[in-house]
């Protein structure tokens, strides 16, 4: 299946580029307090600090799970905000924890996943039926 999405092959622009990337809850709690970092095609790159430093935070922002409050995060050129499917498909993460949601049926769960991919909303029921088979869902 072909999404149409190709990372533009300039070796000069950065796999990642963070810039001035903030994210506060309410009651002032800021939890990234803007920052800033490339990450170079190829790179190892590791971000490293205490409980409460915003790392996971920042990687939910990257991974467009989690919408920055301000400044900007691009992944091989894609705005994560702008451009959320075409920045998903250009990465990959893995989880430490399932990223399945215990309070939600299989079924509402590969409607999340769906959404998050940019499924078309038509498809997804009739698809769903077979997903859930091939997975070992019950219908």
């Amino acid at each position: 299946m072909s999404t149409g999405i190709r990372a533009a092959s300039n070796d000069a622009r950065p796999a990642v580029e963070v810039r001035s990337l903030r994210k506060s809850y309410p009651g002032e709690v800021e939890a990234v307090r803007g920052i800033d970092f490339q990450v170079a095609p190829g790179e190892v790159f590791g971000l490293l600090g205490p409980n409460g430093a915003g790392k996971s935070t920042t990687i939910g922002m990257l991974t467009t799970t989690i919408k920055p409050t301000s400044g900007s995060a691009r992944l091989a050129g894609f705005d994560v905000v702008r451009q959320p499917i075409a920045a998903r498909s250009v990465s990959s993460v893995v989880f430490q924890e399932s990223v399945l949601d215990k309070a939600l049926t299989g079924r509402r769960n590969l409607d999340l996943h769906a959404r998050l991919w940019g499924s078309r909303r038509q498809p997804r029921p009739a698809r769903s039926p077979s997903s859930s088979a091939c997975s070992g869902c019950p219908r």
